[in-house]
């Protein structure tokens, strides 16, 4: 079900270069992270559709020219065919889909599904918003001893035991890194690039996790009052994300999907921003890349793939 569009179009914004304005989806992206990033690309010249609850933040407005549509995650049929209309409505306007899809709410499996499922394999890559919390449900053997976590280090435990244990200590990673799998198993059946961004504890602008409220506190009363600090606790290094570093590593992404289209490469990339074990207190942007599979798929096999998929993680209750 299609949306009411809150927004006109800019057909008529051309960004740097001689190229048509390309279109890119958004799913999710008012609140925190989603706001500095698409404002980001806002300015780079990109035509934006957000898909979302229609939630606002902070009294935020929306983006001039940037078209808004409403539908639920957790209606996942309704969202697919949200998905599904709106890109078929881009290929019968201008001839193909996105250049890309930036989601930022995706959190379970099944949110995964529905948006691949509207998509079918109509977009140049696919940008995900994940967390370093996936190293949380993974294999701690591969990095036992080493002075901090690559990308190819998010790999579960072979033991089920071991997995289901992991998943009660750490449900979020479980389930983000099953999300993360999900779109692997896509790029391997389409050749369609994918991108999961790893960050670690994000902080900036417009944070709304309350994460440091707390410390806003501590600092008001410590001129009045001491604060007691246990001389015997242990000491836990952190490593923090500046929202606007995101912002940046995903117009390099979506510049790197323009300069490779229409012929983007079958890779799949991690991104890192960073893993929270790193040695160093610098935020790491590193992208790894894999060759995944020939382009050559049709949208029938990929659909195929995705029903497949989805029966594999109805019966582990991801």
């Amino acid at each position: 079900m299609r949306g009411m569009a809150q927004r006109g179009e800019r057909d008529s914004l051309v960004p740097s270069g001689s190229r048509p304005a390309e279109r890119v989806l958004i799913l999710g992206g008012t609140a925190f992270i989603g706001r500095t990033v698409t404002r980001k690309l806002h300015e780079d010249g990109y035509l934006l559709v957000f898909i979302n609850r229609g939630r606002s933040y902070w009294n935020g407005e929306n983006i001039a020219d940037a078209e808004y549509h409403r539908a639920d995650r957790r209606a996942p049929e309704a969202f697919a065919e949200c998905i599904a209309s709106l890109t078929d409505r881009e290929e019968a306007r201008r001839g193909k889909s996105w250049l890309a899809v930036v989601d930022f709410s995706a959190y379970k499996p099944r949110d995964i599904l529905a948006s691949l499922n509207g998509l079918r394999g109509r977009y140049g890559t696919y940008i995900y918003i994940s967390t370093d919390s996936v190293y949380e449900v993974s294999d701690s053997s591969l990095w036992q001893g080493l002075p901090s976590v690559s990308e190819d280090f998010a790999v579960r435990p072979k033991e089920r035991q071991r997995v289901a244990l992991l998943k009660k200590k750490d449900t979020y990673g479980h389930n983000k890194l099953a999300v993360e799998e999900i779109l692997r198993e896509q790029a391997n059946a389409t050749g369609r690039p994918v991108a999961c961004l790893r960050l670690a504890d994000v902080i900036g602008p417009f944070d709304d996790t309350d994460r440091f409220w707390t410390y806003f506190w501590w600092t008001q009363v410590a001129g009045q009052h001491p604060v007691l600090v246990d001389p015997t606790g242990p000491t836990q290094r952190m490593n923090l994300t500046f929202v606007e570093d995101v912002a940046a590593a995903v117009s390099c992404l979506l510049l790197r999907a323009r300069i490779a289209e229409p012929q983007c490469s079958a890779q799949s990339r991690t991104a890192d921003l960073h893993a929270r074990r790193s040695s160093s207190a610098s935020v790491s942007a590193s992208v790894s890349a894999s060759v995944s599979a020939s382009r050559d798929k049709t949208e029938a096999a990929a659909t195929g793939n995705l029903e497949e998929q989805e029966s594999l993680f109805r019966a582990f209750n991801l």
